[in-house]
Formats: structure tokens, C-alpha cells, sequence
């Protein structure tokens, strides 16, 4: 899921709200809003993802 959900964000315009992330990610992957909270905060994790005050940037 985190592949595929990198891939897809790949596509979208940054800087993007975190909240906004979240619910892409639960809509098209049907995700929990937990699950895709957890997706994204793996991408932050990693370096993939910058979270300042709620807008995620690429890195």
C-alpha cells in the first residue's frame, strides 16, 4: 500500500494539506483514517515527506 500510495501522490501538486493526503488516500485505497494516518506517516518517516505544520512537501 505505501508503493502504491507514493506512486500516486507522485501526481499531485505540492505543498498539499496532510488532511487533504489522508483523505486521497482513504478514498481511493479504502483505507481507515487511521490506516492511511499511518501511510503517510511512514512516508514522513522515512524522508520521503515533509510535514511542516500540516502541509506535507516532497523532499
Amino acid at each position: 500500500m505505501y508503493h502504491k500510495l507514493l506512486r500516486f501522490l507522485r501526481n499531485r501538486e505540492f505543498p498539499i494539506p496532510r488532511t487533504e493526503a489522508e483523505r486521497i488516500a482513504q478514498s481511493a485505497y479504502d483505507l481507515t483514517a487511521p490506516e492511511a494516518s499511518e501511510v503517510i506517516q511512514r512516508a514522513v518517516d522515512r524522508g520521503v515527506l515533509e510535514d511542516r505544520d500540516g502541509e506535507l512537501h516532497r523532499t
